[in-house]
């Protein structure tokens, strides 16, 4: 079964720190065929390169807002900034992606994604987050790029997501191209010209289990890091 290593977020209560994860995340790599891993930060190179020794695939998950330091601006409406957290998923996403392994980036994970490869955030924008105004959980469509790898996976021209976040892409990364867009013109998703590193700015995690095309991104995932397993034993 192939591995899948999974990012957690945090919360501190009385100067302990403990991890904090979505179970849905894991459950539906479990659901695609994948044995997830959880990847527990750290800033000890050695334990982080084991983990990429570890792993054949790479789940960067939801949480806070990464510090605009690393794309070369200043706090201008980024909150909850974790500088640990940045500093381990950084470094994780480039061994990883070093070595070839497929990457998937959920909400925070395509900021990372992006910021990690060269490009940058908007720190704020508005009418993204989870409630709208007459308190309602938010969807909206977002319209994906023809002739892109999330066009081969999920097959249609549009979907209806959630939106649960404050920031998103600005100057998208050299070597990746845009392959979702919102009405508004918001950057829904990008991914890679060369491997799987795909980026989206919605929680198909919260979706999957009652529209099943969003099944099609996990299992896309799953199926490209066996893959990857698969060439490193023909390798060995």
């Amino acid at each position: 079964m192939v591995k899948i290593g999974i990012t957690t977020g945090f919360h501190e209560a009385e100067s302990v720190r403990y991890l904090r994860l979505d179970v849905r995340n894991y459950e539906a790599i479990i659901n695609s065929g994948g044995c997830p891993i959880i990847l527990a930060e750290t800033s000890d190179v050695g334990i982080l390169d084991n983990y990429i020794s570890s792993i054949e695939g790479l789940l960067l998950t939801g949480g806070g807002d990464i510090d605009p330091v690393h794309y070369g601006e200043k706090i201008d409406g980024s909150v909850r900034i974790d500088e640990k957290r940045d500093a381990f998923e950084l470094l994780l996403y480039q061994k990883a992606i070093e070595k070839g392994i497929p990457v998937l980036g959920i909400c925070r994970g395509i900021q990372i994604i992006n910021v990690a490869a060269g490009g940058s955030l908007h720190q704020h924008i508005d009418n993204h987050n989870r409630i709208d105004s007459e308190g309602n959980p938010r969807f909206h469509n977002v319209n994906i790029t023809e002739n892109t790898s999330l066009h081969r996976i999920f097959g249609v021209p549009a979907l209806e997501t959630n939106t649960v976040h404050h920031q998103s892409v600005k100057t998208v990364a050299p070597g990746f191209r845009v392959s979702a867009v919102a009405g508004d013109g918001t950057i829904e998703a990008i991914e890679s010209e060369n491997g799987f590193a795909i980026g989206v700015q919605w929680h198909p995690e919260e979706l999957y289990r009652t529209q099943n095309i969003y099944r099609k991104l996990f299992d896309a995932f799953v199926s490209s890091s066996s893959l990857f397993h698969q060439r490193n034993e023909n390798n060995a």
